[in-house]
């Protein structure tokens, strides 16, 4: 079963800031993307026949790298932070707690940046590749497209059956994503996210090795999308003040940084 569970919020408010979104602009967003250019993230589910092997042909070359930020570089970082038993000193510390990757509030800004920066990489390889998010609400199964053609080259692991009814359903979503507090919504949000790793199975169940799978980031697409737009339904809702100056290593962002993905120069369709 997975352990991606969400930890339960405090009861008291969380001290915050800027109704969910950015307090500042960023200096140049993530990789190489010009300053003019916005890209789409799509539903998975309206990829054309050539989009699709856009992204797996640049997934399968990222896979097959042997540099140094190849797949392998990603999977680490999310199972070195993804250590909940373990105590990552480059994690920030909060009230004498330490942060891990699914703490609350600083978990959607921390897979947020990793997302980003896993595909800029893929961009190395294919220029015009975003990664697209799987509406596991609507679209009750996995992607045709990764079942049977991803497995000859990543050799994942997944659960033998999977029942479409076992799928958060469209009131649950609906509870979450209707949640009129930031805390609310930010627990409930993660407890959808870690059904979902369930549900896949496998590796995918596991978060030491759940990046292993190139469905995590379309689950993780769809979970930043939620987030976005739950931001903008709610713009009197404020982000916790605390997290803002907590930089989401390895890299030296910070969490203000990547609160609005208009700054980051990404959009979802």
């Amino acid at each position: 079963m997975i352990s991606q569970k969400p930890v339960t919020p405090s009861t008291g408010q969380p001290r915050s800031s800027g109704g969910g979104g950015s307090t500042g602009k960023t200096s140049g967003g993530t990789g190489t993307t010009s300053a003019s250019t916005v890209l789409t993230r799509k539903n998975q589910s309206a990829l054309s026949a050539r989009e699709w092997d856009t992204l797996l042909c640049a997934m399968e070359q990222l896979k097959k790298d042997k540099g140094n930020r190849n797949w392998d570089y990603f999977a680490d970082i999310h199972k070195k932070y993804g250590k909940h038993d373990d105590d990552t000193h480059d994690l920030p510390h909060l009230d004498g707690q330490d942060l891990m990757i699914h703490s609350p509030y600083y978990w959607l800004p921390w897979h947020r940046k990793f997302i980003l920066e896993f595909e800029e990489r893929l961009r190395d390889f294919e220029p015009s590749v975003t990664i697209p998010y799987w509406n596991w609400v609507t679209a009750r199964a996995i992607p045709e497209e990764f079942e049977k053609k991803v497995f000859g080259w990543m050799h994942v692991s997944r659960a033998v059956f999977h029942n479409g009814d076992k799928l958060p359903t469209a009131t649950d979503y609906a509870r979450a994503s209707g949640a009129t507090s930031y805390s609310v919504f930010d627990y409930e949000l993660s407890d959808l996210h870690a059904r979902v790793h369930g549900w896949v199975g496998g590796e995918m169940g596991n978060p030491k090795k759940s990046a292993n799978d190139p469905l995590f980031f379309l689950h993780h697409a769809f979970i930043d999308k939620t987030w976005s737009d739950w931001v903008l339904a709610h713009p009197t809702q404020t982000f916790p003040t605390d997290y803002l100056s907590f930089t989401l290593p390895p890299w030296s962002t910070k969490v203000s940084e990547v609160l609005d993905i208009d700054d980051l120069r990404y959009r979802y369709a």
